[in-house]
């Protein structure tokens, strides 16, 4: 099966790298991430979904143009002194829509 590179916004790879922390992705990952930012290499659609699953960030996103704007209204009551949180994690963001279906459900 041919490898078949994708193009995928730098801005997008620079967010989804922020969204995550560099351990979960492991050394090789890591290192490809910054060739793809540098633009001296591309990714395949094979790592885009390594760095998806390893990232917990939808596979979608990647294929952006912007960065997406992630909304979710029961952050504003999660609160550490009384300021809101400017960065949630991926997995608080996770946890907030599971527990928003089962409340649909």
């Amino acid at each position: 099966m041919p490898t078949v590179n994708v193009k995928i916004q730098p801005a997008i790879i620079n967010w989804a790298l922020s969204q995550t922390s560099e351990e979960l992705l492991g050394e090789k990952l890591v290192e490809n991430i910054r060739h793809w930012i540098d633009g001296t290499k591309s990714p395949t659609f094979h790592q885009i979904e390594d760095f998806s699953k390893k990232s917990h960030i939808p596979l979608g996103y990647f294929f952006l143009r912007t960065p997406p704007a992630e909304q979710v209204g029961l952050l504003e009551y999660r609160t550490l002194d009384s300021v809101e949180l400017a960065n949630p994690s991926r997995d608080l963001m996770d946890t907030v829509h599971d527990m928003e279906m089962v409340q649909e459900w």
